[in-house]
């Protein structure tokens, strides 16, 4: 693969995580989940909270699980569109009621914990699209009735109302007929807190506390450093050396054989072959007579024998 090429991929990836990120900061896409206050989608509640917050209502976005909550005193706690609320929770709502607080449940498919705070009463798919609330008059996206109890969009048991569409407090329909006006008079004095853990915003540390876009962000980022380290790999392995290594001098290896010979007890036996070899070549080589003289005859066989220069 060419380096070059690697190295400006990198780059793009690299360049283009950061103008998103950039895009993201300046200029944020509508997202989040239904239903909750921290969602700007169309399905979101962010423009309710803030509809809240403009009227002087304090709004809490609750990250804690219900069981383990601490509700303010006479808040008013949402939990629409919540899934999979367990009835343990549905429990919590019923005692913040009983304790002078205020209860906004319901939205889609309540039945597995209804029953614990209005028994007897059914919830079913379908409602119409223009709704009376007493005096008010509510455009909803017909997702939902309560049928059981008086019927209709919203059903009240003492200080706990039940939505059986929450649609038409939704950012898309916050602001058609009268919802604006459902929607604050829903909250009451406040504060108003969402239930925001079943919505999937819980507590979250370390890397799960980072947004998504921020995951992927970091997920590039590391595919990017493979490709880098994958391109810049040689620099990482062992140093090349600068030059060739050659075998040994002949010289070298001459000097190393005839001192091994020199080194015998007996010089004049260990050069026997030596000697006989020289004859044989037509060289002259008398016995030797000391270590001297072996090393000598060792030096001149071995310049026979290698070429040595």
């Amino acid at each position: 693969m060419n380096r070059r090429v690697v190295l400006w991929s990198v780059a793009a990836v690299v360049g283009l995580n950061l103008l998103v990120a950039l895009v993201n900061v300046v200029a944020p896409s509508p997202g989040g989940r239904r239903s909750s206050s921290l969602a700007t989608a169309p399905g979101g509640f962010a423009a309710w909270a803030a509809l809240a917050q403009r009227n002087g209502v304090e709004v809490i976005p609750l990250r804690d699980d219900l069981q383990d909550a601490r509700l303010p005193a006479g808040a008013t706690l949402v939990a629409l569109d919540v899934p999979g609320l367990s009835r343990a929770d549905a429990r919590v709502l019923r005692d913040h009621a009983a304790a002078g607080g205020r209860v906004l449940a319901g939205g889609t498919r309540p039945d597995t914990w209804l029953s614990e705070i209005a028994p007897g009463l059914r919830w079913r798919a379908s409602g119409p699209a223009d709704a009376r609330v007493g005096a008010l008059r509510v455009r909803t996206a017909g997702a939902g009735a309560w049928s059981g109890g008086r019927g209709g969009l919203v059903e009240t048991r003492g200080r706990v109302r039940l939505l059986a569409d929450a649609t038409p407090l939704q950012n898309q329909r916050l602001a058609r007929a009268d919802n604006a006006s459902l929607a604050l008079e829903l909250t009451g004095p406040g504060p108003l807190v969402f239930a925001e853990a079943a919505h999937g915003y819980g507590n979250a540390r370390g890397l799960a506390a980072l947004p998504a876009a921020a995951k992927g962000a970091l997920v590039l980022l590391l595919a990017a450093a493979v490709l880098l380290m994958l391109a810049r790999g040689r620099r990482f392995g062992p140093p090349e050396p600068e030059r060739r290594d050659l075998a040994p001098p002949r010289a070298a290896f001459v000097d190393a054989q005839a001192a091994t010979l020199a080194k015998t007890r007996d010089p004049a036996r260990a050069m026997a072959p030596v000697r006989d070899a020289l004859l044989a070549a037509g060289e002259e080589a008398d016995p030797p007579r000391d270590d001297a003289e072996a090393l000598g005859l060792a030096r001149r066989h071995a310049q026979l024998t290698r070429g040595a220069r």
